[in-house]
């Protein structure tokens, strides 16, 4: 387990100690957030949320203001949601693929920047 997933850890399960998190956990949403992260591809992510394309039909998953509300199902298609947070484990997985999708975005700006300089 990284570091970063550690401190995430201790975040999260302060915040669920302290009553802070806000939405009860749901093992089915847990499942299926698993099943999205995996097998379905992301087709949108903005400063709050995540979207995901499950054959077709859009899931937006908010992964704004960590760990409060993190993970629960935004949107799903076009009607709105029921708010279930996954487990602990689930939102360490979502935060990882949220963080190396950052990390690609930073490498290809630095990327450009270095060529840039080059010139």
């Amino acid at each position: 387990m990284k570091a970063r997933n550690i401190l995430d850890f201790i975040w999260f399960g302060t915040h669920w100690i302290c009553g802070l998190i806000n939405h009860p956990y749901r093992k089915e949403w847990d499942d299926y957030l698993n099943y999205l992260i995996d097998e379905c591809g992301v087709v949108e992510e903005g400063d709050c949320t995540i979207t995901f394309n499950d054959r077709g039909e859009k899931v937006e998953v908010w992964k704004g203001n960590k760990p409060y509300s993190y993970g629960h199902q935004y949107k799903f298609d076009k009607q709105g949601s029921y708010r279930f947070r996954p487990s602990f484990r689930t939102m360490i997985k979502l935060s990882n693929l949220v963080d190396s999708r950052e990390q690609k975005r930073i490498d290809a700006f630095v990327s450009e920047l270095a060529k840039k300089v080059k010139r």
